[in-house]
């Protein structure tokens, strides 16, 4: 009996594998993996919103390319604008008036696009509420900024130092939202690992523009003999306190 009982309890052996119950020895043919998961797959951007993405990047390219035939040499000379402070007299000597609908298609373009990029830096999520906030407060702040520069230099008599900083104001709204939007674009439809490269990419634009715009202002005001009380004022109000307020309205809850 214990001779019979160590019998059935022995290992069986079946090639080069051993198994202690003889009916667990099935032999299955090897199952060739598929590439997919043998070698790493990117992770793709699973983008919700393909359809308004699509839609808005087609809405853009056609009015920019209206633009760039109605505007001339509208948009270069913004850029131009960046480099050399002179420049503003040929922007000036064009009208904004006289070209009311170029700026303001132009404006709609530039808001546009800064208000999706930071509203999906913000909530991981191109359209939302926040991003109608975002630009409805972009452009209250524009024509708050030249409503109050219009008064301003009135009250106190400096209109040729009112239009430069009114010109300058448009050029830089215009000018912001332009800049990052090709890298905009490229967000709606490019794999995940490159989203947050590009908004990194975004983000310094967003930095660098603002601070050009920054010492720009300083050095208008410094030209035209704007004290320093008036220079600060000036600054902390258009400036500073706005970027506090949509900081505090769209990140601290």
């Amino acid at each position: 009996m214990p001779d019979t009982f160590q019998q059935n309890s022995s290992p069986v052996f079946l090639g080069d594998t051993i198994c202690s119950d003889p009916a667990a020895q099935i032999v299955t043919a090897t199952t060739v993996q598929p590439a997919s998961f043998r070698y790493p797959v990117s992770e793709r951007n699973k983008n919700e919103h393909t359809a308004p993405c699509l839609l808005y990047s087609v809405l853009f390219l056609s009015v920019f390319a209206f633009l760039r035939i109605r505007g001339k040499d509208l948009i270069p000379g913004m850029f131009h604008l960046l480099v050399n402070r002179k420049k503003f007299e040929y922007l000036q000597n064009e009208g904004i008036s006289a070209n009311i609908t170029t700026y303001l298609s132009a404006l709609i373009l530039s808001f546009s696009a800064i208000a999706i990029a930071m509203g999906y830096g913000i909530h991981h999520t191109f359209l939302t509420e926040q991003t109608l906030y975002i630009f409805g407060f972009l452009f209250l702040y524009h024509f708050t900024v030249l409503c109050l520069t219009h008064l301003i230099a009135w009250i106190f008599n400096m209109p040729h130092t009112g239009e430069e900083v009114i010109v300058n104001v448009w050029c830089f709204h215009i000018l912001t939202g332009l800049v990052i939007s090709p890298f905009l674009i490229a967000l709606f439809f490019v794999e995940a690992y490159a989203v947050h490269t590009l908004l990194i990419i975004i983000f310094s634009c967003l930095g660098i523009l603002l601070l050009i715009e920054f010492f720009r202002w300083i050095q208008i005001l410094f030209a035209h003999r704007i004290s320093i009380f008036y220079m600060i004022l000036y600054l902390c109000t258009f400036e500073m306190i706005p970027l506090l307020v949509l900081y505090k309205l769209l990140v601290c809850d």
